[in-house]
């Protein structure tokens, strides 16, 4: 998690409790979008539903994943594939998102949360 939890955070948290059971009722995997937009709290809000995922959710791999650009949302893909050691890591002609697609979906995995920061580009 590249930011420290806000101990200041307030006014967003009637939005929380509504995340949370979207996420982590019991089901089908989960896609969520939060919008806005800029500087109306989106990633700050998000930061604080991810620390209290690592608090609730003990089990959950939590990543983060910028998406300013093509290239920082493909290292931050390659970093999560060399972290967790997956096969064909390595390999420059393997596509980093397709490989972590591949693992995540594998019933054998645990539970995960995956957050695309600052995905503005529909077409990355």
């Amino acid at each position: 998690m590249p930011f420290e939890r806000n101990s200041f955070f307030t006014g967003r948290e009637s939005e929380l409790p509504k995340l949370e059971k979207l996420l982590f009722t019991e089901g089908r995997p989960k896609k969520i979008a939060v919008s806005g937009l800029g500087g109306v709290g989106k990633t700050s809000l998000t930061i604080e539903l991810v620390y209290r995922t690592r608090e609730h959710q003990e089990d959950y791999s939590i990543f983060w994943v910028p998406a300013t650009n093509f290239e920082s949302l493909q290292q931050a893909y390659l970093n999560i594939c060399t972290q967790l050691q997956l096969p064909g890591w390595y390999d420059r002609n393997e596509d980093p998102k397709r490989l972590l697609q591949s693992y995540m979906s594998q019933a054998s995995v645990s539970q995960w949360l995956l957050v695309n920061d600052d995905a503005d580009d529909i077409n990355m």
